[in-house]
């Protein structure tokens, strides 16, 4: 599919398998899976559209895989669930409506344009083993720890904290600080663990858990920071 303003466009595709082929000089993209898209895996295609404005690949579908592809441009990352395993791109760009994507095994930057590499704003997104060619090096796929905002709700004698793990993914949650914390407790449904009071610890939550701190009013409040676990 070559030299048009459109490649491959699948729309209401459902649990196709597509073995080799490309998409090339393509001026809008070269492959484009619909968001009504579900169970299509894609074997060895290679799509080289450096000057499409909308990409490579454009994957808004669900449970799309993606195993030993190549991309000469841009991996634009929408869906649910999707896989990349194996491959060279230029660019791997998972956005921030992509939930669930896993990244692993593939390496970037490998046509020199200037603007490749790896960017993650999805929610859930694992990722291991992505190789950047231009540098030489495997990127860092570790998550950066960031703050926790907890609801805060006044209780006798103090105040209660909690915090929902809702990265869709585990998380380590680290306590810190001098706070006279009276009940600590791990949640999920009804289903709740007494953990220890120390003012200063780390927590393992799982997705879909709470973490619920009651510290003494007559102190300062803790400080609350996670980091997700992205290696899937």
């Amino acid at each position: 599919m070559e030299g048009m303003a459109r490649g491959l466009s699948m729309t209401w595709g459902d649990g196709n398998q597509f073995l080799g082929g490309s998409c090339e000089a393509n001026s809008e993209y070269g492959t484009n899976i619909s968001s009504n898209c579900r169970f299509n895996t894609f074997i060895g295609m290679g799509n080289e559209n450096l000057n499409a404005s909308t990409g490579d690949f454009v994957d808004r579908g669900r449970y799309s895989k993606f195993l030993n592809c190549y991309s000469s441009q841009r991996f634009v990352a929408q869906g649910f669930n999707g896989l990349i395993d194996g491959g060279y791109f230029e660019l791997i760009e998972v956005q921030s409506v992509a939930i669930g994507y896993e990244v692993k095994n593939a390496a970037v930057n490998n046509w020199n344009t200037g603007a490749g590499g790896f960017t993650d704003a999805g929610s859930g997104t694992r990722k291991r083993s992505i190789y950047d060619i231009d540098a030489s090096i495997f990127i860092n796929t570790t998550d950066v720890r960031t703050a926790a905002t907890m609801s805060l709700t006044s209780v006798t004698g103090g105040t209660r904290g909690t915090w929902l793990n809702d990265t869709r993914l585990p998380c380590t949650v680290y306590i810190q600080g001098t706070a006279s914390i009276t009940q600590a407790t791990v949640s999920r449904g009804a289903d709740a663990v007494n953990i220890p009071t120390s003012p200063v610890q780390a927590v393992r939550l799982e997705a879909g858990d709470t973490l619920t701190l009651t510290w003494s009013s007559s102190g300062p409040g803790p400080s609350v920071s996670r980091r997700t676990h992205t290696e899937g």
